[in-house]
């Protein structure tokens, strides 16, 4: 019994560890940029250091969002825009600034009425 409740605790804890470090908003996690945009392990840890930064904001934007407020989609998409500006700004050159850009989710288009 003791060996079952310390494997749940640990799965527990893992899956809580697991949770914490995903990127904030659909946004790229900081190991998926480093495949994508080549980042060093030092940029890697500056964009963990932003989606920290920014991870209670989005999350709280993102419940209003999820309870059906339209008016803080338009604070998604900003606190989305700031992040993925700051992470460009982490680019060592015009081509890596290119690569991180591209791994981005684009913007989404408005449907026309």
């Amino acid at each position: 019994m003791k060996a079952m409740l310390a494997l749940m605790f640990g799965l527990a804890t893992l899956n809580a560890y697991a949770a914490d470090d995903a990127a904030p908003l659909g946004l790229p996690s900081s190991a998926d940029l480093k495949t994508k945009a080549g980042l060093d392990d030092e940029q890697a840890k500056k964009v963990d250091a932003i989606y920290a930064e920014y991870k209670d904001k989005a999350a709280e934007a993102q419940k209003k969002v999820d309870g059906g407020d339209k008016k803080a989609r338009k604070e998604v998409a900003s606190l989305k825009a700031e992040i993925m500006a700051k992470i460009h700004d982490l680019g060592k050159d015009d081509d890596q600034k290119k690569k991180i850009d591209e791994a981005m989710p684009a913007a989404k288009k408005k449907k026309d009425k």
